[in-house]
Parts: structure tokens; sequence; C-alpha cells
């Protein structure tokens, strides 16, 4: 089994299985589907999201501010999180109300991205007799949007197979997805899903924005670029990727047994020399002289452009992960992985939560699923708590860090 599957896998195991379909042009829609269960591989019919209405309505399974969250939310209300995190006031910018989707069952997706004018969050279930939870509502996936007025419904997925999401930074969003049996990279514009690029299939994919009409994508060893209006290869690197990061003129992919290569420019990428042996899982880079990347056991590393240098985390976790997740800003780097997160500079790297190490899978699980930010006092998390799976809103929740407390939003 590969290790980006594992590394994907892991927070999953006792929240669900994936389920796929869809249809390739895509509104969001007010109508609901018949709950249905499909394999991994075929396809579930589920409940539809509302078009509109922010998510702060939702404890009782529809959405007062509009639209219909499909088949009604029994649920009890979410009591108080009291989470292993520094909670401060709720809410970010205008926005009030904490993230509750409608959807039940096992957690396939769930995500962040961020740019200048909103945050975007993808989020999907699916039900099967592996799922924990309730699973007497709508299930599928769907994509969120907060402009700091509140959880918009930006676009249902239906019970379509959703991984990856990223952007072009003052541009539309990007999102893998596989829609009757056409995976690929979309695009989302004025609610409606375009096809991009066609893949064979979406494991292994990674999206990287890296300018209003310019991204990455990593999909097993080969890695695209978005340029000029049109998706090409830069070619298929000689081990499994598990990360692409980088700017304009600036791509760093790293993988497997200490592969980390670098392309500037118009040239072809190179493998940096002398990189410390291990898996590199993530990845962020400022310059070709300012590089992070994390590897399998809970390291961060970090280049000069001349040389590595070992930043130790204090990481205890134990998924056997390793660190999943960067992103950076200025003179920092936020880093994750499936039970932690932390932040980096040249003086060090802090942990800012952590979970129990004695806690065991068989526990309600706390995990980190994906980080992004806009600065390096605006960052992003998605959190999953399973204690909450059976109330409603589930066990999704969304918290921002400020650089001295977390607020959920």
């Amino acid at each position: 089994m590969r290790l980006s599957y594992l590394r994907a896998l892991a927070p999953l195991l006792v929240l669900g299985a994936i389920a796929c379909g869809g249809s390739t042009e895509q509104k969001a829609s007010a109508s609901g589907g018949a709950p249905g269960r499909g394999g991994a591989g075929g396809q579930a019919s589920g409940g539809m999201l509302p078009t509109s209405g922010g998510a702060g309505g939702n404890q009782g399974g529809r959405n007062d501010s509009g639209g219909s969250a499909g088949a009604p939310d029994t649920r009890p209300p979410r009591p108080a999180w009291e989470p292993p995190i520094p909670l401060g006031s709720v809410g970010w910018h205008g926005s009030s109300e904490p993230f509750c989707p409608p959807q039940q069952g096992g957690q396939v997706a769930f995500g962040v991205w961020a740019d200048a004018a909103a945050v975007h969050a993808v989020f999907g279930t699916f039900c099967d007799s592996f799922s924990q939870g309730v699973c007497n509502g709508p299930q599928g996936s769907s994509l969120w949007r907060n402009e700091g007025t509140g959880w918009q419904v930006e676009l249902d997925f239906g019970a379509s197979e959703t991984v990856g999401l990223s952007g072009f930074p003052g541009g539309p969003v990007l999102v893998g997805v596989a829609l009757e049996g056409k995976p690929g990279i979309y695009r989302v514009e004025q609610g409606k899903l375009k096809l991009s690029h066609a893949l064979d299939g979406l494991s292994g994919l990674q999206l990287f924005g890296a300018g209003p009409e310019h991204a990455y994508a990593q999909y097993d060893s080969e890695v695209l670029e978005y340029r000029d209006g049109s998706w090409s290869s830069l070619g298929k690197l000689p081990a499994q990727i598990l990360s692409i990061s980088g700017g304009d003129q600036l791509a760093l992919a790293v993988g497997t047994n200490q592969s980390i290569y670098l392309k500037t420019g118009g040239a072809a990428f190179k493998p940096l020399p002398d990189v410390p042996a291990g898996d590199y899982t993530a990845s962020w880079a400022f310059d070709e002289n300012d590089i992070w990347v994390g590897n399998g056991v809970g390291q961060l590393l970090h280049y000069d452009g001349t040389a590595w240098r070992v930043v130790e985390t204090g990481s205890r976790d134990t998924t056997g992960s390793g660190i999943v997740a960067m992103w950076g800003d200025a003179d920092t780097v936020y880093f994750m992985t499936f039970t932690e997160f932390g932040r980096a500079t040249a003086a060090g790297a802090e942990l800012l939560f952590s979970r129990s190490p004695s806690a065991k899978p068989s526990d309600p699980y706390f995990s980190p699923q994906s980080l992004w930010g806009k600065s390096k006092t605006e960052v992003f998390l998605t959190i999953s708590d399973a204690a909450f799976a059976d109330y409603a809103c589930g066990a999704a929740f969304i918290v921002w860090f400020d650089g001295r407390e977390f607020h959920q939003f």
C-alpha cells in the first residue's frame, strides 16, 4: 500500500470509507436525494445541501437562513467543545456561528484553503457498515465559503469522491473531484464545476495555488503546472512525490527515500544535494535559499541553499504519519501532524497543541486534518473530534490561530 495513501488514511480509519460519483457540471442544489450506499469506487446517492445560508441554523437539521439540509437531523445539539487547545472568543471577523455541516457518517474529506477574499472548506461523509456515529441523515461532499460574514454552501458535490482543495489566489477555487467516472482537477466558477484537467484517478493528488492564474499539482510521481491558461506536465520524478509547493519561478517536490527536487525558472527539476535520510511528507519553499520540509518521524529540516539543518519539533505523534501539512508566511512556518500543531522559525520550533500520546485510536479521536493561512497571525485548521459524531454538526470543527490563541468559527 502506498505511503501517501496510508498518510492520508490515518485519521480516517475510525471515521469511514470513500464513495464516488456525481455529475460533470454541477450547480449548488437545494433538492434532496435518497440516502444510499455504495462501496469504494462505486456510487452512493445522498441528500443535497442548501444553496445559501449560514451554518448556524443547522442544529435542527435545516438551515433557517435558507435552503434544505436534506433529511431532518434528529441528533441532539452539540455540547460545549473543550479541546486540548487554548480557545479564545468564538468567531472570525463578522462570522460568529461555528461551522456546522449537516452530513452524517464517516468523514472522508475535510480541507481548508484561503486567500484574501475568503476562507474555503471542503467537507464530506459517507455511510456504510464501518461508519461511526449516526447515519440517518444526508451524506456526501460540499464546498463552503466564508468571507467573514458566515459559512455559506458554495457548491454541493453530492456523493462524489472529493480530495484536494486549493485555488488560484485572487481567482477560482480548485478541487480534485471524480464526477460520473471522470476524475480530474476542476475549477469552481459561478456555482459550477468546470473540468480543468482530466486524471486517471484521484489517489495521490495534491494541489497548490501559486498565483491568480498559476498552480501546481502533484499526482503520484508526476508534477503538473497551470500557466498561460492550461495544464502541462513538468515531468515524472524518480521517486513517489508526497508534497508540492512553490511560487512564481520556484517549484519544490518532496517524497520518499530522501527525495527532494527543486525547479527554478525554466530549468528542469534537480535533486537537492546531501539530503538527510528519510521520507519527506510536507514542504514549504519561501525561495531557493529558504526551504522547509517535514519528514515521517515528525522533524523539520531547513535548507539555506548550502546545507541542511534538522529542527526538532518535540513531536510525540503516534500515528506513524509524521508531519503531513505545512504553511508559511514571512519568517514563520506552521506544521501539523495528525495529533499536533506547531510553528517554527530560524530560532527553533514549538508545539502549540498536542493530543495526549497515551490516547488510543479507539478513544474519541481528536485530529487536525488540514492547514492553510492568510498571514502568520491568521492561520486556519480543520479538526475532527469524533466524541461529537452523534451530535448536530458532527465531528467537524474549524479554528483559526491569531498568533497567541485559537478561535472556533
